[in-house]
């Protein structure tokens, strides 16, 4: 009868799975338009650029606002493999997402295994209401269902299932065949945000290992961690390079309800007196406890070099690991247990619940015609972050840069919080609906909380070297208007049944160049304050915020610029100037440009100058190459004979393992 009972809790359990994937597959077929909307354009202009995981390229056309520095690539490295692979990039997309969600529900069947094993009829509950969370979880939290469909979270949904896998397989292995090791050193190439829950949780378990005294444990551990910094190592020191300027920094907007689950648990830990302090329960509440940090303390953060973080991103592994807890608490709970009929009841609910969950949003259709536009050439700024309606996101600059000459432009604006700087890609502080009189309103306010400000767009333009501006908006262009292009529309029916449409325009901006010279040397300010710089519209000079590499004899009639020419990883340009003069380069300013040149009056290496261009003193033909450093390199090469080595010990110990 028993068994009955397990074979029936067998069915739930798959049936489950195919209605979460049939869901993936729904959402598909009803939007054949989905790689257009949110990240998914950048992911796949970023999929287009993709090297080998630990090298750090040239990528100014990934809209979302991350260098490939900052975003490691190996993600977009399978992307670009199923790109190939099927010749499609839809197609890839679709098969890779399925692929990933398989091995999301494969990971968490084994998560929950390891955590409630003893008791079957608990683990399979576990299993179907994290599957609920994943379901319902909205699309801010990156690794869940909205989050990987709606909003192209591929990285966050491919790390969740390596996170599974890796807590998983905490206990598997030895050395170099540490299965958990190898998964870090996946996590550390594909989502830093999820390798850092990982180093939480291995470092609190290293430390209750070392509390019970557990040496086998331990030194599994120490090696988990060892594997996984080494595999990561080029992309970890590229990050903890002080020269680099910029960074992202989110701050958050956590659900009332996480601070009610973490009381939860612990009002369940101390009552239970059966219950033992887990890595898992103490990874748990910590994720809890950073995901509703206040805004103050996060600010704080800034001035340790805590950036890049969406703080309350993490309340989405606390969601998914918060089920297994709470169910073996509850099966300690002495004559509280949890009966078959209860779980056969939850499951029926479970499968009900996921079969009417969120369906797939009705189609945004979009039609395009580059036709007019393919010859061009120059830099392209897709301020279409959002539609007329913000709850319809769409962004067509990979579409845009795919069918002509135009180049992406992935430029800041600042905004200056209490301490150190919060940082806004541009396309996130415009609304292209506000667009009027050559004026676009900003959606932040100031830290007074004053009233949004205006930029004039073709101010923005002229300080980032932009010579295009690709936007929706409801209205038709003058006829007249022979710099404006109709590109494409977009239309869609809302849930309420109401109807909109929007034209997507490329308009080009005349007299912008890429490359300028001063007529004076740019002035120090080491406590810039860049969100007033951005905000003042009567801003002139630019400032440095290092030492200044002035030459003794400075040419400040801003002489021609010539013979302009981009490469990926490559520019060049001539200054008609037998002196060095302040030239500023509106690229994004990073350590790893060099600047080279055969004539002897070139004076200066790049610096970092507002709002985050290039500055060199120069004269001349001028070469600009983007250069890893190569101790990088070197430790690139270093990671990826150590990942194949351990590859080859983790699939020889698999296959030729003797019981």
């Amino acid at each position: 009868m028993y068994d009955n009972q397990v074979k029936v809790r067998d069915i739930f359990v798959i049936l489950a799975t195919l209605i979460f994937l049939g869901k993936v597959g729904l959402f598909f077929w009803q939007n054949p338009n989905f790689s257009q909307f949110w990240d998914w354009p950048g992911h796949l202009e970023k999929a287009t650029v993709a090297d080998w995981p630990w090298k750090s390229g040239w990528d100014t056309a990934f809209w979302g606002g991350y260098p490939t520095w900052t975003y490691p690539n190996f993600y977009h490295l399978l992307l670009k493999f199923f790109i190939y692979l099927f010749k499609s990039e839809t197609l890839g997309i679709i098969s890779l997402t399925i692929l990933i969600f398989c091995l999301q529900l494969h990971g968490l069947w084994k998560f929950t295994e390891k955590e409630l094993k003893p008791k079957p009829q608990l683990m399979r509950l576990s299993f179907l209401t994290t599957v609920i969370i994943m379901a319902y979880a909205g699309g801010s939290f990156m690794g869940s269902f909205l989050g990987t469909l709606f909003t192209g979270g591929g990285p966050g949904s491919l790390a969740t299932a390596l996170l599974f896998y890796l807590i998983a397989f905490r206990d598997s292995g030895l050395g170099l065949t540490t299965p958990s090791g190898w998964f870090l050193g996946l996590l550390f190439l594909t989502h830093p945000l999820t390798a850092m829950v990982a180093i939480a949780y291995l470092f609190i378990s290293m430390l209750l290992f070392l509390i019970n005294k557990d040496p086998i444990g331990f030194k599994k551990s120490i090696f988990t961690c060892l594997t996984g910094f080494l595999i990561g190592l080029p992309w970890i020191l590229t990050k903890l390079d002080p020269s680099f300027k910029t960074a992202a920094f989110n701050l958050p907007s956590s659900p009332t309800l996480f601070p009610w689950i973490i009381i939860v648990i612990l009002i369940l830990m101390v009552i239970n007196d059966k219950s033992k302090f887990s890595p898992l329960i103490l990874t748990t509440i910590l994720l809890g406890g950073l995901s509703v940090l206040p805004d103050n303390i996060i600010r704080g953060l800034e001035g340790f070099g805590i950036r890049g973080i969406h703080f309350f991103r993490f309340s989405w592994y606390m969601m998914i690991m918060f089920p297994p807890i709470l169910i073996s608490l509850a099966k300690t709970s002495g004559k509280n247990k949890i009966y078959n009929r209860t779980i056969a009841a939850f499951t029926a609910i479970t499968l009900f619940a996921i079969l009417i969950g969120p369906q797939p949003r009705d189609n945004i259709k979009f039609n395009s015609d580059f036709s007019e536009v393919k010859n061009f050439s120059g830099r392209v700024m897709d301020v279409s972050r959002h539609t007329f309606k913000l709850d319809y996101p769409q962004a067509m600059e990979h579409a845009l840069i795919k069918n002509t000459n135009l180049s992406g432009s992935t430029r800041w604006i600042f905004e200056s919080g209490s301490k150190g700087l919060m940082f806004y890609s541009l396309k996130n502080a415009l609304e292209p609906q506000s667009f009027k009189d050559g004026v676009y309103l900003s959606l932040f306010n100031d830290s007074f909380g004053n009233p949004r400000r205006k930029f004039n767009v073709k101010k923005i333009a002229d300080l980032l070297g932009v010579n295009y501006i690709a936007y929706t908006t409801t209205d038709l262009q003058p006829a007249e208007k022979g710099n404006i292009w109709k590109i494409g529309d977009i239309s869609w029916n809302d849930n309420n049944g109401d109807k909109f449409s929007l034209n997507y325009f490329l308009e080009r901006i005349e007299g912008v160049s890429l490359v300028d010279s001063l007529d004076y040397n740019p002035e120090i300010a080491k406590d810039l304050n860049l969100g007033e710089w951005w905000l003042d519209p009567d801003k002139i000079n630019l400032y440095i915020d290092g030492d200044s590499q002035v030459p003794p004899e400075v040419n400040l009639s801003q002489p021609e610029i010539s013979n302009l020419r981009i490469h990926p990883m490559k520019i060049s340009f001539t200054v008609e100037s037998e002196k060095p003069a302040p030239v500023v380069v509106k690229f994004n300013y990073s350590p790893y440009w060099v600047a080279s040149s055969a004539n002897e009056n070139f004076t200066s290496q790049p610096q970092w100058i507002t709002p985050g261009n290039i500055l060199i003193y120069a004269s001349g033909p001028i070469n600009l190459i983007w250069k890893t450093p190569r101790y990088l390199s070197l430790f690139g090469l270093f990671s990826t004979a150590y990942f194949t080595l351990a590859t080859i010990l983790l699939i020889k110990k698999t296959l030729f393992h003797k019981p």
